[in-house]
């Protein structure tokens, strides 16, 4: 009888770890299974002037009216930018859409992020007979894990 315990012990203890090595193999074979998606978002302003630095200067005797004309100048370069979170957001989302329609055509789940990347935010003429016109554009890298 003692053996026959001894033999059922064993017996199981082999079909567990047969079941963990075989998880393992699994998880290790599903662990390179992600997709890699460039998200974009792309906007029209219209701009009569368009300055790349950002630096301010602003000169005066009367030091109220220099605060105000500085807090003027700050709040446009701040309603500027960018619009970029907004625009973002947007790309990320854009990204986001088409991993999902990678995971639905491979009959996987979208996973979680693994990797994100932020291109240049561009801001170029929209063509050469509208230069009042600029594109702001910026493209996001992501990389989502997919799971079966």
């Amino acid at each position: 009888m003692n053996r026959i315990g001894e033999a059922i012990i064993l017996a199981v203890g082999m079909t567990l770890l047969g079941w963990t090595i075989k998880s393992g193999i699994d998880n290790f074979s599903n662990k390179d299974r992600k997709v890699t998606i460039k998200g974009l978002a792309e906007r029209e302003v219209k701009a009569d002037q368009v300055t790349w630095s950002i630096s301010t200067n602003e000169m005066g005797n009367d030091l109220p009216t220099l605060y105000e004309n500085i807090n003027v100048k700050i709040g446009k370069i701040k309603s500027f930018q960018q619009m970029k979170p907004e625009m973002m957001e947007e790309a990320i989302k854009n990204a986001q859409k088409t991993a999902e329609q990678f995971a639905k055509a491979s009959e996987s789940e979208l996973g979680k992020i693994q990797t994100a990347g932020q291109g240049q935010f561009e801001i170029g003429d929209r063509d050469q007979n509208t230069p009042y016109i600029k594109k702001l554009r910026v493209v996001t890298t992501v990389t989502y894990s997919l799971k079966e």
